[in-house]
């Protein structure tokens, strides 16, 4: 442990002494010094990192994700690049707690906690995110370490060289945080009372506010961002003259994972020779699509047609709050957002807007849904925007899904559903392109990057 400790201090005062003999470096070592005390910390000093690695293959799956971290690092052009390309390499370990952030001298406050025997006293720290105030009681989390250059930091849960004795505020940095309101008047004060009370992990930590979803935000765990190099491999590939984008309702029409066979074979019978390509993702928000669309995803691919449904992931399951549901314009100036930036990234395409497809996992969100395919709808000018809505064909007038239309968990559409969505879509697609062609030029199909881990569906 004291050899691992003093080795990630030594790699780290190296990194440290290189940024001063270079005071002028350039963006990419100056990237390669903080990814070198990022990854020098978190493999000597981040408690969770064993088991973060223990797993047939992880440790060479890790060794093989730094690496091409490594190139993304040793060509970032900007400091956002570099932010970018270090948040991604935490994103492996899968824990919110462990992070990288960008220094905020002027929107950081800091208040010391009550005081500790231990060096590794708590802290409250407040980040203003531009969304709500994200308030943090871990005293792992408060130890956020400087990078080399100054315009970073890491933030690294429950390290082992400082860690408080006998005070199990989250269980090696797993269970929530606490979260302190904003306008409380004594955060010094809560810290105190808190110490004193039950641990951490019996209480209950409230639920944050998503971002806005006209905001861009990016997918951290590691099987999203290996499904992103995916398809940004994809889009260099081939001819795409039809764009399809989405989440997991789009993915799995167009899908190479086994299971979704069904539904590959319906894509090719009703696309093939309009060079139709698929770039949705599972769980995305509007947030994760705007994001994958700025990191490259539609960059120089030109194609003719884009089909864009989004949204539902934004609704979720949850009951409406009242008639006026906040949900239903935020999402909708979400989905605006996407068809603006796909406009921009692709000015002669036609972006085909499907309104959100029914949800019955919980029917009582289908007013939150009916509002905002009523507000898309606008988006429609005639020309390079269109909206199609197909849900009178898929669900009644309550909304609620016919026979054959799901998959049993009353959300992802089945065959009979993709069917529907087809015949939707040619005649559009023969307007704009003409009939199919004999051969298809579009890239292969990809997957789910984990399925070939999972066992087959039954």
């Amino acid at each position: 442990m004291r050899k691992m400790i003093l080795s990630a201090l030594t790699l780290l005062l190296l990194a440290v002494n290189a940024m001063g003999q270079a005071p002028a470096a350039s963006p990419q070592k100056v990237c390669a010094a903080d990814f070198a005390a990022l990854e020098a910390k978190v493999r000597g000093d981040y408690a969770g990192f064993q088991d973060k690695v223990t797993g047939p293959g992880r440790e060479a799956e890790l060794d093989a994700f730094t690496e091409r971290v490594r190139g993304e690092v040793e060509t970032a052009g900007d400091s956002a690049a570099c932010t970018a390309a270090l948040r991604r390499w935490v994103g492996f370990f899968r824990d919110r707690h462990l992070a990288v952030s960008e220094t905020r001298p002027a929107g950081e406050k800091k208040i010391e906690a009550a005081p500790a025997a231990d060096e590794g006293a708590p802290t409250l720290r407040f980040f203003e995110d531009g969304t709500a105030v994200l308030c943090l009681f871990d005293y792992g989390n408060a130890l956020a370490t400087p990078l080399p250059s100054g315009e970073r930091r890491m933030h690294v849960p429950t390290t082992r060289s400082r860690r408080l004795p006998a005070m199990p505020l989250d269980l090696v940095g797993i269970v929530p945080d606490v979260r302190v309101r904003p306008d409380e008047p004594d955060p010094v004060a809560f810290a105190r009372r808190y110490l004193k009370s039950a641990p951490a992990a019996l209480q209950q930590c409230p639920d944050q506010p998503p971002p806005a979803a006209d905001r861009p935000v990016a997918r951290t765990d590691f099987n999203s961002q290996l499904a992103h190099a995916q398809l940004l491999e994809k889009a260099r590939k081939g001819r795409i003259d039809v764009y399809f984008l989405g989440d997991s309702i789009t993915r799995r029409w167009g899908a190479s994972d086994g299971q979704y066979r069904a539904f590959l074979e319906n894509w090719r019978r009703n696309f093939h020779g309009w060079n139709a390509a698929n770039f949705g993702w599972g769980g995305d928000t509007t947030q994760n699509i705007l994001w994958r669309l700025q990191d490259g995803e539609l960059d120089n691919v030109n194609p003719k047609v884009i089909v864009l449904m989004a949204g539902t992931n934004n609704v979720g399951r949850k009951s409406p709050a009242g008639p006026d549901d906040p949900r239903a314009a935020d999402i909708a100036r979400g989905i605006k957002a996407i068809v603006e930036l796909c406009r921009r990234k692709a000015p002669r395409a036609t972006v085909i807007l499907m309104g959100i497809t029914p949800r019955n996992d919980n029917p009582a969100v289908m007013p939150i849904i009916d509002d905002i395919n009523r507000r898309i709808a606008k988006l429609a000018d005639g020309k390079r925007v269109r909206y199609v809505n197909i849900n009178d064909r898929l669900a009644d007038r309550d909304g609620k899904l016919y026979e054959g239309m799901h998959n049993g968990d009353k959300l992802h559409l089945d065959l009979k559903a993709y069917q529907v969505w087809a015949d939707a879509l040619k005649p559009i697609l023969t307007k704009l392109l003409g009939p199919p062609a004999k051969e298809d030029h579009a890239p292969p199909p990809t997957g789910d990057p984990s399925a070939p881990q999972r066992p087959p569906r039954q």
